[in-house]
């Protein structure tokens, strides 16, 4: 069997990353403003907490994510919690 292999590095599309493998995540953060992060559906609830951590400075130990009332474990992804994921997501954020 014959594999192919595309070059695509000039025009400009990723085939390997297409629109329906994103997602635009907004966090409703804990002092009442909002910030929004572009990823995979397949990103974790932990890379979530980091770039929180890093972006708007929300210690990652201290921060909760809940989707629809439901707290968000550490180890899963977008996916395991939010099964028919689209191409947005609102989720709330807690710092203690």
């Amino acid at each position: 069997m014959a594999s192919l292999k595309l070059n695509l590095g000039t025009t400009g599309h990723d085939h390997t990353e297409s629109a329906d493998t994103k997602v635009t995540i907004d966090f409703a953060l804990p002092d009442g403003s909002s910030y929004s992060l572009q990823t995979k559906k397949d990103a974790t609830v932990e890379f979530l907490k980091s770039a929180l951590d890093k972006e708007k400075g929300l210690p990652f130990d201290k921060t909760t994510l809940s989707y629809e009332g439901k707290k968000m474990l550490d180890p899963l992804s977008l996916v395991d919690v939010v099964p028919n994921l689209g191409s947005s997501l609102k989720l709330k954020v807690e710092s203690q």
